[in-house]
């Protein structure tokens, strides 16, 4: 039975995160595999911990052919991180997200 609350779009774009880890600041990249009005998903091999707060960037072109690019600056929190198979490295996490934002770069 599927409990998401909102369409997932499959969408691959370009992700810079940040967190805070024990000791300061931390970023990560990555790209998006599906983004929703409700979360995202993000392949990456430097995954944020279950539960932190994270702040992601995410990175899309101009829909229009002399549009400009867009910055979609969202807020969230790590729900589920996933690893390739046993002992290996995350292969990317998913995060609901608490608001988000619009901003057409220059």
């Amino acid at each position: 039975m599927e409990l998401r609350s909102a369409v997932r779009y499959a969408i691959s774009a370009s992700v810079v995160f940040t967190w805070q880890g024990p000791r300061g600041p931390l970023q990560g990249g990555g790209v998006t595999r599906d983004i929703s009005t409700a979360g995202l998903y993000i392949r990456t091999p430097a995954s944020p911990p279950i539960a932190v707060a994270v702040q992601v960037e995410i990175f899309l072109p101009s829909i229009e052919p002399e549009g400009k690019p867009v910055k979609i600056l969202s807020e969230g929190r790590v729900i589920r991180v996933e690893k390739s198979s046993a002992n290996e490295a995350p292969r990317g996490f998913a995060a609901v997200t608490e608001g988000s934002s619009i901003v057409r770069r220059k």
